[in-house]
């Protein structure tokens, strides 16, 4: 008789077991991705003779830009904005959030896309401003990057309405349209 009821206990566990994965609310809902068929493109060799930068601290820029002077800024994980001057690194400002896409404007400010803080303007003594943190009521979850037109108007993407930065792998296993494209004038 106890060995039937550890048998029955373990059978119970079992299912539960069983069960927790396919039962538990996630937060992603999936869809089926289908791989767009290879094509052949010609060797590229535009890198053959690429300089590589190390960082003095910090990790994952994911854009740089080079300003009039043809020094090379870059965002980190960190919120801070490194600029290299030849080999000389210094810290241009922090925006205490995740810089991402980075881009000069016509008035020379650094225009920053960032994942936590939106649309930021840098100006060249390293004064930040928020340009924008929502659209519509709806606020900016991942402002990930950006261009300016030669009106000025900057262009952006909020890469997910639902998913912020740190999540960015479940908001590709949803494979779902969770972004968007937005204008700034």
């Amino acid at each position: 008789r106890a060995l039937l009821t550890v048998g029955g206990l373990t059978l119970g566990l079992t299912l539960l077991t069983l069960a927790y994965p396919l039962l538990w609310p996630v937060p992603i809902q999936a869809e089926a991705w289908q791989v767009p068929p290879a094509t052949d493109l010609p060797p590229n060799d535009g890198f053959a003779d690429f300089h590589r930068v190390e960082l003095p601290s910090g990790h994952g820029p994911e854009d740089i830009d080079v300003d009039a002077q043809g020094r090379v800024y870059a965002g980190l994980d960190d919120g801070r904005i490194l600029r290299w001057d030849g080999e000389q690194v210094e810290t241009f400002a922090d925006t205490g959030g995740r810089p991402l896409g980075l881009h000069w404007d016509a008035a020379g400010n650094l225009l920053v896309a960032d994942a936590w803080k939106g649309l930021l303007s840098i100006a060249p003594d390293g004064t930040i401003t928020t340009l924008l943190t929502q659209v519509e009521g709806q606020e900016l979850i991942f402002t990930d990057d950006l261009d300016v037109a030669p009106d000025g108007t900057i262009y952006f993407t909020d890469a997910s309405v639902q998913f912020r930065q740190p999540d960015w792998k479940l908001d590709i296993i949803q494979n779902r349209p969770n972004g968007r494209f937005l204008a700034y004038d």
